[in-house]
């Protein structure tokens, strides 16, 4: 259980580091869809 807690921790720092950085950088160039699109596949990674 524990072990589970730290990896949800650092699954959530992971992700918000990605947002962050290269999801603003692609709302700020146009290419947002793509971004999140990848976003929503490390979200779903993340869920397994």
């Amino acid at each position: 259980m524990a072990t589970e807690a730290v990896l949800r921790r650092v699954n959530r720092e992971v992700l918000a580091a990605h947002m962050q950085g290269c999801l603003l950088e692609a709302i700020k160039h146009g290419n947002a869809e793509q971004k999140v699109d990848e976003l929503m596949k490390r979200i779903d990674k993340m869920a397994e």
